[in-house]
């Protein structure tokens, strides 16, 4: 017998349902979880697709890979390691530069699905100043949102910003590389 006020599926049975629907989603686009977390794989082969661009921010350079499309921008970092994100042996950063054709809304934040390691992130302004500095948890589901509307961010390893003294209202100078082309 039903009990008053349960709903016809259990919470567990709407989980999945929704599971079951996001793999119908992920096939038709033709990947699925496991394509985004091969660890036979070096971060280099998983991004050889994505452009990269030297970025440079205080005393460092992030070498950030630039994420444009919605796959590459909704994967964006998910299953990187520790390991994945360290410096290059020339010293640079790794990071994941995010490049929307469009102002975004406050509203619009980032979240740490499948992301096992802390990140940091700064939302940037059209013309590069930083509008939020946050260093997001791993697995955190809640949306990490900027102070204001945004048209760029920029991800690196957790604490990397807080080591270079990076700030709100400081600004990250945008390559023209990226600036000069199109999503």
């Amino acid at each position: 017998m039903k009990r008053p006020g349960a709903s016809a599926l259990s919470f567990l049975d709407a989980r999945r349902v929704r599971c079951a629907a996001l793999g119908i989603v992920m096939a038709l686009a033709g990947c699925s979880c496991e394509d985004m977390s091969d660890n036979s794989q070096t971060i280099e082969q998983r991004f050889a697709h994505l452009e990269k661009v030297d970025i440079p921010a205080k005393d460092t350079v992030i070498r950030a890979w630039i994420a444009r499309s919605g796959n590459d921008v909704q994967r964006g970092l998910m299953f990187v390691t520790a390991d994945d994100m360290a410096p290059y042996a020339d010293g640079a950063q790794r990071g994941m530069f995010f490049y929307f054709d469009r102002q975004r809304s406050a509203y619009e934040g980032f979240w740490m699905r499948n992301v096992p390691i802390p990140l940091d992130i700064a939302f940037l302004g059209e013309d590069g100043r930083v509008i939020t500095v946050e260093t997001m948890a791993p697995f955190d589901e809640r949306s990490t949102r900027p102070d204001s509307g945004y048209r760029f961010a920029l991800e690196v390893r957790g604490g990397l910003f807080k080591e270079l003294g990076l700030r709100k209202g400081d600004t990250i100078a945008i390559p023209d590389a990226i600036l000069n082309s199109s999503p």
